[in-house]
């Protein structure tokens, strides 16, 4: 049903030009709410059934840690959802203080996800950030999902994820580095696979809402939308230059309290 909605408001966008962001934005504000509507009710419910299975265990239970993490996982399933929705309401940001480390906790102490071998360098681990953690490590997730799902057959699969901080973006969609303060922190990102890459014809369109280079079109096609859409609000920005395999750079400033 999901898939149905979106291949008929995908059309649509593919009938306005790339530079229409206002009626791009109209179209995908009402598949948001569709997909939220529809998606929130089903898995509230298995929410509520995993709850009643969680309640009815004891400690001893050899289930009870599964449910544990299956409920949680259902509450940060919503929670994305509910990112989603904010497309049509507006991003709110909200900052505090953290540590560069602490966006990639995670994936701390494995070195596989799923089929990936995975690749973390964290240069500047303990200095902190004023930043929005919970939706930064949003992003991360998302770019994770996304090449496991894109390279679910690859042989040898790596995923690199290196962060830094930077004084001078070099952002070669902007042309001239002077487009960023240089007196200003950012936190760099990049985020790298060896897969499939995205094609070339592709590339403009991939931050364009309910785009997807998935087979079949699956996916919702508003992962890298919501993102690109986020980090204009924290005044950050994100591109993709990859080759061989994917090649994402993002760039977020330090930035107010809030």
């Amino acid at each position: 049903e999901i898939r149905r909605r979106r291949n008929i408001e995908a059309a649509e966008v593919h009938n306005i030009p790339m530079d229409d962001y206002e009626a791009i934005l109209l179209i995908v504000s009402k598949t948001a709410h569709d997909i939220v509507d529809f998606a929130g009710n089903e898995i509230a419910t298995i929410k509520e059934y995993i709850w009643d299975k969680l309640s009815e265990s004891n400690k001893d239970d050899a289930r009870r840690s599964s449910f544990q993490d299956l409920y949680k996982y259902i509450q940060s399933t919503l929670a994305a959802l509910n990112d989603l929705k904010s497309v049509n309401e507006g991003i709110r940001i909200k900052n505090s203080r953290f540590k560069i480390k602490q966006l990639f906790e995670t994936w701390q102490h494995t070195s596989k996800i799923r089929h990936a071998a995975l690749v973390l360098n964290i240069k500047t681990p303990e200095e902190e950030i004023k930043g929005d953690e919970q939706k930064i490590k949003g992003f991360i997730n998302e770019l994770v999902e996304n090449s496991l799902k894109h390279n679910a057959d690859k042989n040898n699969f790596q995923i690199k994820i290196i962060a830094d901080v930077s004084t001078n973006p070099n952002i070669k969609s902007f042309g001239k580095r002077s487009k960023f303060p240089s007196d200003r922190k950012y936190l760099h990102i990049q985020f790298s696979d060896n897969g499939k890459g995205i094609l070339k014809d592709k590339k403009d369109w991939v931050f364009l809402p309910l785009t997807t280079t998935a087979k079949s079109n699956e996916g919702s096609g508003l992962g890298l939308f919501t993102i690109k859409k986020t980090l204009k609000e924290m005044h950050g920005y994100i591109e993709e230059n990859g080759f061989d395999g994917v090649n994402f750079d993002i760039y977020i400033p330090y930035g107010e309290e809030t």
